[in-house]
């Protein structure tokens, strides 16, 4: 049965993948129709072809390369990848954060805070969060956006709307997964590079 579930996964990965045939940069989170899109310079989104899917997975098949990018600063930097039908306009597939790696949580609405073992966030890192099957987020927080971390320890944190706010209330436990964005800057005129293989698509 591994062998049938994987091979219905490699097939619906295919299936977005040859639709999915340009990809974006995003300065926050893209939502679920592709928001927050750079603007400005020579930025263009870049065609982009993908390996056949193996085991439920597949990775895109050769360097991708944004050249001429406008200016991105701390405050507003490039957080997301975008998945897009075409090079303009379009139907958006979908997003990933730069960086990605992710640990499950559970919330505790009594304090606000967010157990994660071994999570390796630090205070002022940008997070989002995902709740996939059988799970549910706290509430306070939802999905489609980006939180920052603060009061960090080991195998907890708490979250705030932006860097260094208040923490935010927690009014119901929940679970799900907290994944890292590796925000990144850039200077005018600079070329933002995915190597051949850097960027994963898996079915869950």
């Amino acid at each position: 049965m591994a062998g049938l579930a994987n091979a219905a996964k490699n097939i619906g990965i295919d299936a977005i993948t040859a639709a999915a045939t340009h990809i974006s940069l995003h300065a926050g989170h893209p939502g679920t129709t592709g928001a927050n899109e750079l603007t400005g310079g020579s930025y263009a989104r870049q065609a982009c072809a993908y390996d056949a899917a193996a085991s439920g997975a597949t990775q895109n098949a050769a360097q991708e390369q944004f050249t001429g990018l406008p200016e991105q600063t701390s405050s507003n930097p490039i957080t997301h990848i975008g998945l897009w039908s075409a090079a303009t306009a379009g139907t958006f597939y979908g997003s990933a954060p730069l960086g990605g790696a992710a640990d499950v949580f559970t919330a505790d609405a009594s304090t606000d805070v967010f157990t994660a073992p071994n999570h390796g966030l630090a205070d002022g890192n940008r997070v989002e969060l995902e709740a996939p099957s059988g799970a549910t987020l706290p509430t306070g927080v939802s999905a489609n956006t980006i939180y920052f971390v603060r009061d960090s320890a080991t195998n907890t944190f708490k979250l705030a709307a932006t860097a260094g706010g208040a923490a935010i209330d927690i009014t119901s436990n929940g679970s799900g997964v907290v994944r890292f964005i590796n925000a990144k800057t850039c200077n005018a005129g600079d070329t933002f590079t995915i190597a051949d293989g850097d960027l994963d698509i898996v079915f869950g």
